[in-house]
């Protein structure tokens, strides 16, 4: 709270004391039940959490790899010369890459009007 919405430490102290009190009794309670038959699930949402974490890192990394290919087949679509590479541009990075290297006339006004089409199939 102090960082987010700039409080002082009194007021953040005086709101989050009585929910740690709280928190703190709730756990303690529970914390005795995880030896006799709890820690199914606290392992199914281990795995549940692994498998997230996951998904979020492999998707990241693709999006990394697609924006290099983009971006290899831009560079090789403008040393080639093809009229319009722009508009074969599908993603943030790889219109960054397009605009940087492009022989754009450059104007203090500028429009850009993306139409998103869905063109790979799901696997």
């Amino acid at each position: 709270m102090r960082r987010v919405w700039g409080w002082h430490w009194l007021p953040s102290t005086l709101l989050t004391t009585p929910l740690l009190v709280v928190d703190a009794a709730l756990w303690s309670a529970n914390v005795l039940k995880i030896v006799d038959s709890g820690w199914v699930p606290v392992v199914i949402s281990m795995c549940l959490c692994f498998i997230m974490h996951t998904h979020q890192w492999g998707r990241r990394r693709e999006e990394k790899v697609m924006a290099r290919q983009l971006e290899a087949e831009t560079s090789e679509m403008q040393r080639r010369g093809v009229p319009g590479a722009l508009a074969t541009v599908a993603t943030l990075p790889g219109l960054q890459a397009a605009l940087a290297r492009s022989d754009l006339a450059r104007t203090d006004k500028a429009a850009v009007f993306l139409t998103p089409y869905e063109w790979r199939v799901p696997r």
